[in-house]
């Protein structure tokens, strides 16, 4: 079931990425209004923590069920914003529709599947290398000892 979802993360990654590719074209070239300003902000908000959230995800890290539980929880509202600025566009009705059918599915396995608790178990790295933590001083000690 994880490759499954891994399947959906990755067309998720692919779409959102050429959807705010073609919409910055269309931005250079004079095509948008507010409304798609705002639409472009807000995708690329989520799009930023998708980004996360799968690194996460692929990692096998021990906080990626929680990552992915918040990432279908963005992606309900972030629909539901889009809907709420378009109107009733067919498109954005359906891509409520598709987040909240996919959250009301992954989310539940997340929370409570043995095969995520027995995937995810890696701590996520530390971004200072090891070998550099050893070398910065102890903010205990003063700079005289």
């Amino acid at each position: 079931w994880l490759s499954l979802y891994a399947l959906g993360l990755m067309l998720d990654l692919a779409s959102y990425a050429i959807w705010l590719v073609l919409r910055l074209w269309m931005l250079s070239e004079g095509a948008l209004d507010r409304t798609d300003m705002f639409l472009i902000c807000l995708y690329a908000g989520f799009f930023v923590y998708l980004v996360v959230a799968s690194r996460h995800f692929f990692a096998e890290n021990r906080v990626a069920p929680i990552a992915m539980r918040r990432l279908m929880v963005a992606q309900i509202t972030v629909s539901f914003f889009a809907l709420l600025v378009t109107g009733t566009g067919r498109y954005a009705v359906l891509a409520l529709t598709g987040a909240f059918v996919w959250g009301v599915i992954w989310i539940p396995y997340f929370r409570k599947s043995k095969r995520v608790r027995a995937t995810f178990v890696k701590e996520p790295r530390s971004r200072v290398p090891p070998r550099t933590r050893q070398i910065l001083p102890d903010a205990t000690q003063s700079p005289g000892n």
